[in-house]
């Protein structure tokens, strides 16, 4: 270590050239970084959708979703499935083992799906197969809308014009529809007159799809050339398709005689309110691995070119951009950063000799900061709140052992050569080295975490990794160099901070000549500070830093959008009028036919009308809560429920964790599930209500049915078939898409249907059904209802099935402070229930107790190396549960709770705690090979360190301070902890630890004597 110091003392202008690129890398990193707000987390999922127009969640069940899970339960890699049966649409949402790449497993699923296809009900779609993440968030969403009100203009205008353009862009993913209105061409056929005709609506409609089609019909020959044959029967006008002539088994029909053709508004499946009123969306999603604010950048250019191109009809809105939350966060981490660097560099002025020194040892900072972001961008990781948050938290900790080698060569200084220099800092590169091994080795293995973990935490372990290390490397290299390249006169200027030591030699000979008082009062503290600690309320989030509030506004099942946009349109006008608390919002209600992520969730509803509110700056959330819930509460009607509430956190429910349990009961049949369920709602209700603030079950909430049931004998006297029954009744209401037609340029769908009355329960019973004789004497009509008993009754909405088993979920919000008391009653249940979302905390358990033990094992194994000692290393460790505890109090005055970031902060503690008594020891033991003994070396030893120990201590305390003051910084509570935990070691290592360490040198230097006899 000292050859290769004394080299780098010799090459001052080599050091300059490598710390300049550095700099430079650093620099063309930064700009080269993606910026996000978290590590992109993408979970191997795989959704499969198959389509059953009118056909209710319990026969799909059984039908098509049993035998899609059937032939999917063998795909290789295959974790998790999740299925949910709902009213003419089943999904199949399939989770693989982390690590699977999603398109992969897509294809194996879409084999699958090949191979089942055929063996699934005639009239079920081919299955789509979607691979990525349901639960992302769209990158962007615009708003359009027309001038004058036509929303199938602006509808059109952002399917066939503005999508191809947001899909082009680089980096964009998939672009979704919602809202707006579409048309569709009607056929309404006269009910009564095409019955007197003989023929069935549902007939009507076959010969209408084969007389409007271009069918092929092979290929001619004309000498060497082929010709293709086509029967061409698309109508080109509505005039065309007005005077269609039908054959049929009355002779020609002409369809102007039994139908009126009309262009009208089709059935819409979404709705969107935006500046309250309804308006077409486009949901621009982005694709993995892109650079998320390069993607808004380019969205607002291409947005801003649109504007321009149709200024003159329609309205373009950016509605949201996912971008201002990731940079809002990210500047208020760089600000964090600037001040503590800005804080550090002050203390740094104020504690050491003169202005040379603390600028040499505040080099150290951007040194390492460049050195980590060369090494993010080397590993293709991003700049998020992780990764800077790492970086921020290595500000105070990079300059500790410049401070170190700085304030020794500083106290040799008289005396000081070239020649001297590498023997000086090598002469404590021993213990630097030593505390920076501890600090890395606590964060190597959280790399190295499992599945989203290691994803979520990797980011901020690589750049404090990097951080640290780059910190040593700079005080052991390249400032022994800069110290004789930038000299300084003998009487230079001497620290403000005179003699820090005075003060504190009164309090450490108080330490050690009375150790007794002191240990009492560590383990009354530790006492103290552990029950704050475990008492602080467990939460993945902090909700003081939560900037959205949802407000949800539940319809009757069954509700169509376009019967919920006045009463949609009317929430948005009052949450409009609370413009000092919410900046922005906009509401969304149902699903396109491609938007199968949000239907695969059991609790999506179609019915359900959802505005997301986007919070002022400087407005309390909670506050925030109050006040929109209040202003919503007051035009709830009995038809609809208006709730406002905290979202749910992403990355809460990727990790599996929320502040709610989601339970999942699992049955044998439905009748099982269901009765278990009821069971277990009845039971928590009347046991477990003190545990309890909010139950609900879903998929819950039932949809008006009506059930016919056939007359069996009857109809099979008739000749009518049960499907020929439902596919009559299906003309006349639903209505059948019998083709296509392409008018001013656009392609609409045309839809047979009965003219509008038939769709009413009282007309369906009266619908007349044509009866075709075959050699027997039967009516030519009859009634449905005279063939059907038919029954008004309530179907469930949707019917939820886990790992291929019926499943009913359970949400349990505890009340506070219930949460133990709640997880140990449920415990107690005699029902079959898991968790509905396996935490990856549970999931990964064993791993990660490893992880722990493996952190303590190789900090033990490294100190011991270390010191040649296998009772010293346990020593120094005490500094680790002391810290912890110091870390209760703190939580406690910043009101932080027990979340994903302060867990994170008490595991940094580990490699930070025994740093102090690291330099402490060495000195001590320094001196005594001196020949002091152990109480003069360990109050000597102590004195010289005090000052850099009482700085770096300092350095590290006051560059946490920003990240706790900055508002809604996602790094406060980690902050926080690290915070108090570091205040605790550092009394530790300044009062606790010296009496500890002579006792220990003692008995070392009476084993060493005894040694010696023994030899001699």
């Amino acid at each position: 270590m000292k050859t290769l110091i004394d080299l780098c003392v010799r090459r001052p202008v080599t050091m300059i050239m490598i710390m300049a690129a550095i700099f430079l890398g650093g620099i063309v990193s930064l700009f080269n970084l993606p910026l996000e707000k978290l590590p992109e987390i993408r979970l191997p999922r795989v959704t499969v959708e198959a389509v059953y127009p009118g056909m209710g969640a319990a026969e799909l069940r059984n039908m098509v979703t049993i035998p899609l899970e059937d032939a999917l339960s063998p795909v290789k890699g295959l974790e998790t499935m999740k299925s949910v049966s709902r009213n003419g649409a089943s999904l199949v949402s399939l989770g693989f083992r982390w690590g699977t790449d999603p398109a992969s497993a897509a294809a194996l699923v879409r084999e699958a799906i090949d191979a089942v296809y055929p063996s699934l009900p005639e009239g079920v779609k081919k299955p789509t197969v979607t691979s990525g993440d349901p639960d992302e968030e769209p990158q962007a969403i615009i708003a359009i809308r027309s001038k004058d009100g036509d929303k199938v203009f602006a509808r059109n205008l952002a399917e066939y014009e503005l999508r191809a353009r947001f899909r082009r862009l680089d980096g964009a993913g998939a672009v979704i529809l919602a809202g707006g209105e579409t048309e569709e061409i009607r056929i309404a056929f006269d009910q009564e007159r095409l019955v007197s005709m003989g023929i069935n609506g549902n007939e009507l409609a076959e010969l209408i799809a084969y007389e409007t089609a271009d069918i092929p019909g092979g290929n001619a020959r004309e000498g060497d050339k082929e010709l293709t044959v086509i029967s061409s029967g698309r109508p080109k006008s509505m005039e065309e398709l007005s005077t269609l002539v039908i054959p049929s088994g009355i002779g020609p029909l002409h369809l102007k005689d039994i139908a009126k053709t009309y262009r009208t508004q089709a059935p819409g499946k979404s709705l969107f309110i935006f500046n309250n009123e309804d308006a077409t969306a486009l949901e621009i999603y982005r694709r993995p691995g892109s650079d998320p604010i390069k993607l808004s950048r380019d969205i607002k250019k291409a947005l801003e070119a649109a504007s321009k191109d149709f200024s003159r009809d329609t309205e373009l809105s950016l509605a949201y951009d996912l971008s201002s939350s990731i940079l809002e966060n990210v500047l208020n981490l760089i600000v964090s950063i600037i001040l503590a660097v800005a804080i550090v560099a002050l203390i740094l002025a104020v504690f050491m000799n003169n202005l040379r020194s603390s600028v040499l040892s505040a080099l150290a900072i951007p040194f390492s900061a460049a050195s980590a972001l060369i090494l993010l961008n080397l590993g293709g990781h991003s700049l998020n709140s992780m990764s800077l948050g790492g970086m921020a938290l290595g500000i105070g900790l990079v300059s500790d052992t410049s401070i170190i080698v700085l304030d020794l060569l500083d106290s040799n200084k008289e005396k000081l050569k070239r020649e001297t220099i590498a023997a000086l800092a090598a002469s404590v590169s021993g213990s630097s080295l030593g505390g920076t091994v501890t600090t890395v080795i606590v964060f190597i293995p959280i790399i190295f975490l499992p599945g989203p973990l290691g994803a979520l935490f990797g980011d901020l372990a690589i750049s404090l990794i990097a951080s640290v290390t780059m910190g040593w490397v700079y005080a052991q290299f390249f400032l022994p160099s800069f110290f004789l390249l930038f000299p300084v006169s003998k009487t230079g200027k001497s620290s403000i901070i005179k003699k820090p030591e005075t003060l504190y030699l009164p309090f450490l000979k108080l330490a050690i000549q009375r150790p007794l008082p002191l240990i009492i009062g560590t383990i009354l503290f530790s006492i103290f500070g552990f029950f704050l600690l475990f008492a602080r309320p467990g939460e993945f989030i902090a909700s003081d830093t939560v900037k959205e509030i949802e407000v949800t506004v539940e319809f009757p099942s069954g509700t169509m959008p376009k019967a919920a946009s006045e009463k949609g349109i009317l929430v948005s006008q009052v949450l409009s009028s609370l413009d000092n608390t919410i900046e922005n919002f906009f509401g969304k209600m149902g699903a396109e036919d491609e938007d199968s992520g949000p239907r695969a969730d059991p609790d999506y509803r179609d019915s359900r009308l959802l505005f997301r509110c986007f919070l002022c700056k400087g407005i309390a959330p909670d506050k925030a809560l109050k006040e929109i819930d209040d202003a919503v509460s007051s035009i709830n009607t009995i038809d609809t429920v208006i709730t406002a509430s905290y979202p749910e956190e992403k990355t809460a429910k990727i990790l599996g964790l929320s502040s709610s349990f989601g339970m999942a009961i699992k049955g044998n049949g439905r009748e099982d599930v269901i009765a278990s369920a009821e069971s277990a709602e009845r039971i928590l209700k009347n046991s477990a209500a003190q545990y309890l603030n909010v139950l609900t079950l879903r998929p819950s909430g039932t949809r008006p049915e009506l059930r016919l049931i056939p007359n069996r004998e009857a109809a099979a006297f008739l000749g009518v078939s049960n499907a020929k029954m439902a596919s009559s009744v299906y003309a006349a209401s639903e209505g059948i898409v019998t083709g296509i037609m392409e008018l001013d340029g656009r392609t609409l769908d045309m839809r047979s249907a009965a003219s509008p009355g038939w769709y009413s329960p009282e007309q369906i019973e009266k619908l007349p059904l044509v009866l075709h004789a075959s050699g027997r004497e039967i009516p030519n009509t009859v009634f449905l209802s005279a063939l059907n008993k038919i029954e008004r009754k309530e179907a469930d909405v949707a019917l939820a099935r886990q790992d291929r088993s019926d499943v009913i979920y359970l949400d349990l919000l505890p009340a506070a402070g219930k949460e133990n008391a709640l997880r140990a009653f449920i415990k107690t249940l005699p029902l079959e229930i898991s968790r509905a979302d396996e935490s990856v905390f549970e999931k990964y358990y064993f791993s990660l107790v490893l992880t722990v033990v493996l952190v303590v094992l190789l900090l033990y194994l490294a100190l011991a190396a270390q010191f040649e000692s296998f009772f010293l290393p346990l020593i120094l460790m005490l500094a680790i549960p002391f810290s912890l505890v110091g870390a209760g109090p703190l939580l406690f005055i910043c009101g932080s709770g027990l979340d994903s970031g302060s867990v994170l902060g008490l595991i940094v503690l580990f490699g930070l705690a025994v740093n102090n008594g690291i330099v402490l020891y060495e000195v001590g033991e320094e001196k005594t090979r001196l020949g002091l003994a152990p109480v003069q070396a360990v109050f000597k030893g102590a004195l010289e360190r005090f000052r850099p120990v009482l700085i770096t201590t300092l350095t590290t305390i006051f560059a946490l301070l920003p990240l706790i003051f900055s508002p809604g910084s996602s790094q406060r509570s980690m902050s926080a902890a690290m915070l108090g935990g570091i205040t605790a070691s550092a009394l530790l290592s300044f009062f606790a630890l010296p009496p500890i360490i002579i006792s220990f040198l003692k008995k070392k230097n009476n084993a060493d004597k005894l040694q010696e006899i023994d030899n001699g």
